[in-house]
This record gives C-alpha cells, sequence and structure tokens, in this order.
C-alpha cells in the first residue's frame, strides 16, 4: 500500500511538472510570464481602482495591500478551477486506462497553479516588506490558509472536471459562474464596510473566508470569525470535499463510454 501510494505522488509531481511545462510551450518569455503575467493583472486592477477610483480616499491608505493580498488569492482559485476543467476530458487516452488514477488530471492541473501562486505570493510579501511593512504574530496562519486554499481548489477542481466529462456545458457554465462570485466574494469591497448581518452572509461563502485568512495573516486585519468559526470553516470544508470525492467516484465508472 505505502508503495502505491508512493508512486501515485511520484506520478502527479511527473503530472505537475508536465502541466506547468504545457502552459509556456512556444513561449519567448518562457517561465517568467509565470509571474509577471497575475503581478501585471493585479497591478492594472489596483492602479484602476485604488488609484483611479479613490477607493484610497474611502477605504485608507492600507487598501492596496488589502486588495493585492485578495487578489492573489482569488487569482488562483480561479486559474486553478478553470484550468481542471478540461484536465480529465482532454485526455481520453489515459480515462480509457482502469488502472490510471484519473484524480490525478485535475490535481496535476490545480498543484501547476499552486506553484504560480506561490511565486506571486512571495513577490508580494517581498514588496510589503520592501514598503516597510511588518508583521504581526498572525503571519504564522498563513500555511493554514494556504492549505485550505488549495484544499478547496482540488475538491473544486475534480468535481468539475468530472462534471464537464459527462456534461460538457460545465466548460462553458464555470468560468461564468467564477465571474460572478468574484463579486460577492470581498476582494475589491472591504468586507469591514458591511452592516453585522451582513457580514455573516458574506462569509457563508468559503472564499470571502480565504481571502479575509489571508488579509489576516498578513495584514493583521480581523476576519470575524474566531477559534469557533475556523473550526466550522473547517468541518463545512472537510464535508464539502467528502461530496466532490463521493461524485467523482460515481461519475468515474462512466467516463469510458462518454468518451
Amino acid at each position: 500500500m505505502t508503495d502505491g501510494l508512493f508512486q501515485q505522488i511520484k506520478l502527479c509531481l511527473y503530472l505537475t511538472r508536465m502541466e506547468f511545462e504545457k502552459r509556456f510551450v512556444g513561449s519567448v518569455g518562457g517561465k517568467l510570464w509565470v509571474f509577471i503575467n497575475p503581478l501585471l493583472t493585479i497591478g492594472v486592477i489596483w492602479a484602476v481602482i485604488d488609484l483611479g477610483l479613490g477607493m484610497r480616499k474611502i477605504t485608507g491608505p492600507e487598501y492596496g495591500m488589502n486588495l493585492a493580498v485578495g487578489l492573489c488569492a482569488w487569482f488562483f482559485l480561479v486559474d486553478a478551477v478553470n484550468a481542471s476543467v478540461s484536465s480529465i476530458l482532454g485526455s481520453p487516452h489515459l480515462v480509457k486506462k482502469v488502472v490510471f488514477p484519473v484524480a490525478l488530471l485535475p490535481l496535476a492541473s490545480v498543484l501547476a497553479a499552486f506553484v504560480v501562486h506561490l511565486i506571486v505570493l512571495a513577490v508580494i510579501i517581498a514588496a510589503m516588506i520592501a514598503q516597510g511593512h511588518s508583521f504581526g504574530l498572525s503571519v504564522i496562519s498563513l500555511p493554514f490558509w494556504a492549505v485550505a486554499l488549495l484544499v478547496l481548489a482540488a475538491v473544486t477542481g475534480v468535481l468539475v472536471a468530472s462534471l464537464n466529462v459527462i456534461f460538457r456545458d460545465a466548460g462553458a457554465i464555470v468560468p461564468n459562474i467564477l465571474s460572478f462570485m468574484f463579486w460577492l466574494t470581498p476582494v475589491i469591497w472591504p468586507i469591514a464596510n458591511l452592516p453585522d448581518m451582513w457580514k455573516g452572509i458574506a462569509l457563508a461563502n468559503p472564499a470571502a473566508i480565504l481571502v479575509e485568512g489571508y488579509r489576516n495573516a498578513l495584514l493583521g486585519t480581523s476576519n470575524g470569525l474566531g477559534p469557533v468559526g475556523i473550526a466550522v470553516f473547517c468541518c463545512a470544508l472537510g464535508l464539502y470535499s467528502a461530496g466532490c470525492i463521493a461524485l467523482f467516484r460515481k461519475m468515474r465508472p462512466l467516463f469510458a463510454n462518454v468518451l
């Protein structure tokens, strides 16, 4: 059993490396685009919203950092899920092999996106240090929030990749749902400005909790959860993960016939 698990981990890392390399085939800039693209996007959004629309005057000078950290977490989730949608459908030769662990295909897409996320996160942290930002004790919670974000992206990626095999419209629906969810998640708007009743509703969105968790870790802002709220979030994430895995196992026997 240990040997089988080791082989699956080794295969997953190989698929992740292949997925990572595939993104930059034929690219002149090569792997530089790993962090240039998301950082450029974050910079443009920051310039438009913070400077152009004057959000700094409304929310204070910390808005730029809040925005950058929130976008960093959100972009990983979107990139990971969107990359996973066609991962199974795009590898029919592997799917038809009954012994092949198909779940590793979307997982590899998510892990490749996570590598990009860590690079972008490191650049943002370096920029914060260069600006003289000091981190509090809350920074030790960053690995927890990063792992939680990775788990959410991974199980969602497996779910949408499976759905896209059975229901081909999922490939078009998922990006639109993510675009809609962007405006329901406190990425560009501050959750602190909401009335208490609406804060609870906003935090029913797991992406909102993770974005605020990143901000709490790096900026020391309150995410309004507390130990009990974090425990409830972990339980909810566990139940959601179990549900996604159960649905994948139920759909897996249909893949070969559909493809």
